[in-house]
């Protein structure tokens, strides 16, 4: 699609990897970009947080279908909030529609492929969790459905 000469900018958001391809065959065409590449966005849970007003966390994941650069990509639960945030946000994530974007009613979408789709709409999603000491980091998982 990039060599076909009618392509006059292109844009990004996602990992490192996908955008050094495409900046690679965009130079042979000497088509503009714009990347946002790799971000690292936590979004940190503090023992102290409103776990019922977890909708925050799944705003912050899924701003423009998960694709923004500032979308949170992990989430650091600190060990006392750990098991009421994984199933509230669980609960939250697994609420949402998944379909045609067009469609009223629908959440999430479009989906390129799918292996996204079954990643998208799979059992488990993850969440780390911050020992009180602060030193420590063990993960936790926490069933969607």
């Amino acid at each position: 699609m990039l060599d076909s000469g009618v392509i006059r900018k292109l844009s990004f958001t996602g990992s490192t990897a996908v955008g050094k391809l495409l900046l690679a065959q965009a130079a042979g065409q000497v088509i503009r970009t714009s990347m946002e590449l790799g971000g690292n966005a936590p979004f940190l849970v503090l023992p102290d947080a409103d776990l019922a007003a977890a909708t925050a966390a799944v705003q912050a994941k899924m701003r423009n279908m998960g694709e923004a650069c500032t979308a949170a990509n992990r989430f650091l639960v600190h060990v006392d909030a750990a098991e009421e945030f994984t199933a509230t946000l669980a609960a939250r994530m697994g609420a949402l529609t998944v379909g045609d974007g067009r469609e009223d009613g629908v959440d999430v979408g479009p989906l390129i492929d799918a292996s996204i789709w079954m990643a998208a709409t799979g059992p488990k999603i993850s969440v780390e969790v911050i020992a009180l000491s602060g030193s420590t980091l063990a993960s936790t998982v926490g069933s969607r459905k």
